[in-house]
């Protein structure tokens, strides 16, 4: 915090600006245009990518599914423990 000051200082000397968008935006991550890299060096099709995504989608066991479900209300208090902010699990 001793440094923020000195941060204001050098924004103000120089004109920088922050700039304002959403915390979460994906479009603003790097790591989704190299996932895209990925996803079509890896699948030779649209087409492909569906038929693996269904394939793991169809291994999902309803036991999974109800452990994300019964997870949800701690994730929930982590979330507004945190103000907000990400927050990890081990699931998830």
């Amino acid at each position: 915090m001793r440094k923020r000051g000195l941060v204001e200082e050098y924004k103000k000397a120089y004109n920088i600006q922050n700039l304002t968008h959403p915390a979460q935006s994906p479009d603003l991550k790097p790591i989704e245009g190299i996932w895209s890299i990925i996803k079509y060096r890896i699948f030779d099709s649209e087409e492909e990518i569906k038929e693996v995504l269904q394939e793991e989608w169809d291994k999902i066991t309803i036991e999974e599914i109800r452990d994300c479900i019964t997870d949800m209300s701690r994730r929930c208090v982590q979330l507004i423990r945190s103000g907000g902010k990400p927050i990890r699990g081990n699931k998830w």
